[in-house]
């Protein structure tokens, strides 16, 4: 008779714990079919956010995409400017040697034309009272040669003044491109630190964009877990009478399963990342000193071994329809139908798989039926 009754107690705590229903009653099938209807609300409101994040993906991708280009001009135009900036050296080189040539000829054409003005005026005496034909036409000859000089000089001298003012023009270009060579660079670089900051947020989006779907899968299952067992309940309908919640304990009397700090509270929690509100049935505990786990009541092990979304658990039946669970364990020391006691080890802490931060913690649950209590009202 105790192994039947040990048999039953199994099946009936399988069906309280993994289905979160004691019994088929009426009252727990009008509560999953709300739990189904939440479920389905949380699915849209996942769906909704997923598509918001794919939008802002898809315009992060085209901001990166437009400054990978404008990356591209700013390094065309910096190419372009350096070209340009080289051929305006060569040009005021190129103008300089020119204006030396120039300036120097003129000089030598000035002191040609002031020693022939001289010449001229010199050899006047001389043939003043003998003045034949051939004196008149070297006399001519030699003015004609001075005015060609003369303007031959002025064109020089104005050749020497464009140069010059070239040269001036050509320089002020000189440091017009390189102001717009920094400016450009300047933009580059800026431009350069906009992709990096892009880009760390496109990683973020992506990320966001994984562990939304992931939360979408695993409410889908939820709801489909949840659709199966309604269609179960509608098959059979034996009434229960509905138990008080109610524990014949005193709060604050209970030890801890492991020495630690609560990272994950009880009931509902707003994550902000999600823009969603989460309900934890039980707490998580990070272990600060000793890492085995053991009993908060005396009982008898009802379940010991892995499940889906927990890991490695063990759940203890402490009479009175009490009930404790204990998840995320790396190691199990303890079987099905073995009496435990509060100094028993039942387990060591593991990791929570499902979490993205790599420490090690313990799941703990206590419930009256199937009903989660928060278990920080009974620890001490």
């Amino acid at each position: 008779m105790g192994f039947v009754s040990m048999e039953k107690k199994l099946i009936f705590f399988s069906v309280i714990f993994f289905f979160s229903v004691p019994s088929f009653s009426q009252k727990m099938y009008n509560q999953n079919k709300d739990k189904l209807e939440k479920v389905k609300i949380e699915i849209e409101k996942k769906n909704k956010e997923l598509e918001a994040y794919m939008e802002k993906y898809e315009k992060i991708l085209q901001e990166m995409n437009k400054l990978k280009e404008s990356e591209k001009n700013f390094i065309q135009k910096k190419e372009k400017l350096a070209k340009t900036l080289e051929a305006v050296k060569n040009d005021i080189e190129k103008n300089r040697k020119i204006y030396n040539v120039l300036n120097e000829t003129y000089k030598n054409l000035v002191n040609e034309f002031n020693n022939d003005i001289t010449s001229l005026y010199l050899s006047g005496f001389s043939e003043l009272y003998f003045y034949g034909t051939d004196e008149l036409v070297h006399g001519i000859i030699k003015r004609n040669m001075i005015l060609y000089k003369s303007n031959y000089a002025k064109t020089i001298e104005n050749k020497v003044k464009n140069l010059s003012q070239s040269i001036m023009a050509l320089s002020q270009k000189k440091k017009i491109y390189i102001k717009e060579i920094n400016t450009t660079m300047k933009e580059y670089k800026k431009n350069k630190i906009n992709m990096q900051f892009t880009q760390k947020e496109l990683i973020s989006t992506d990320k966001k964009l994984s562990e939304l779907k992931r939360e979408i899968d695993e409410l889908n299952r939820t709801a489909n877990n949840l659709t199966t067992l309604i269609k179960k309940i509608e098959k059979t309908s034996p009434y229960r009478k509905e138990e008080k919640v109610s524990l014949n304990l005193e709060k604050k009397s209970l030890p801890w399963p492991v020495e630690g700090v609560v990272v994950k509270g009880f009931g509902k929690e707003y994550v902000s990342e999600l823009k969603t509100y989460l309900v934890n049935d039980g707490i998580k505990i990070k272990p600060t000193s000793d890492k085995n786990v053991r009993p908060v009541m005396s009982g008898i092990v009802v379940y010991s071994g892995e499940f889906k979304g927990f890991g490695k658990i063990v759940i203890i039946d402490h009479k009175e329809n009490i009930f404790s669970t204990y998840g995320f364990l790396s190691d199990i020391y303890v079987s099905n139908g073995v009496y435990v006691t509060t100094s028993s080890v039942i387990g060591s802490v593991g990791f929570d798989k499902r979490s993205n931060k790599k420490e090690e913690v313990l799941y703990f649950e206590l419930r009256k039926g199937n009903i989660p209590l928060n278990p920080l009202d009974w620890l001490k």
